[in-house]
């Protein structure tokens, strides 16, 4: 039986990311961008300096918002569908062919196949042996 997630979750979740994972990505995403090989921020006193950083920690704040908004939309998601699932108004999800059944295909008909049609419709003729 598969195991639900604590319902809690989506609220924790809904409380920690503005308060508390946004601001620390971008934190973390501003402490990359100072001590990083090779990458190079204006200096910090100048008001260019404090525009890139301010504009570093905002990448990483949106970034980690958007993360934990697809987070919740697939969270909600899920619980309506699990929610359809119990309460019957969904079938259950069909279950998949063993892959030792035969399945059963048609035969193979070559004048069917697009590689033998030209661009209006007409079959490729074989040249003659002579040619």
């Amino acid at each position: 039986m598969e195991k639900k997630p604590h319902p809690q979750t989506g609220r924790i979740v809904t409380v920690l990311s503005p308060t508390l994972f946004a601001p620390l990505a971008g934190f973390i995403s501003l402490w990359l961008a100072k001590h990083a090989p090779g990458v190079s921020i204006a200096n910090k006193d100048s008001i260019a300096g404090g525009l890139s950083q301010a504009a570093v920690f905002a990448t990483g704040l949106v970034i980690a918002h958007l993360k934990s908004s697809k987070w919740l939309d697939g969270w909600q998601k899920w619980e309506e569908r699990d929610a359809l699932l119990t309460s019957g108004a969904l079938p259950p999800p069909a279950e998949m062919p063993d892959d030792d059944m035969p399945v059963d295909l048609p035969e193979y008909d070559p004048s069917l196949d697009e590689d033998a049609l030209v661009g209006n419709g007409a079959a490729v003729e074989e040249p003659p042996n002579g040619a």
